[in-house]
């Protein structure tokens, strides 16, 4: 399984990854190229380097364990 955050604000894509009120947690099965959940979640007061590992705890998987299957769900 791989979650991938996507900053949002009321449910749109924010293109401010620090400006963001709300991140949307999007897991998928990259074998089966599923979603599995779709879940919005509050970050924390913005600091830096505070979203990122944030979001790790959150489940967020980070891109470079992951570019490989990300593309193949392009495809």
């Amino acid at each position: 399984m791989i979650t991938i955050a996507i900053p949002t604000n009321e449910g749109r894509l924010h293109g401010h990854f620090g400006g963001c009120r709300e991140f949307t947690l999007v897991q998928v099965d990259p074998e089966k190229r599923k979603i599995i959940s779709i879940r919005p979640v509050t970050p924390p007061p913005h600091a830096p380097g505070v979203f990122p590992r944030w979001l790790r705890e959150q489940g967020a998987s980070r891109s470079e364990e992951h570019t490989s299957e990300l593309q193949s769900l392009r495809h």
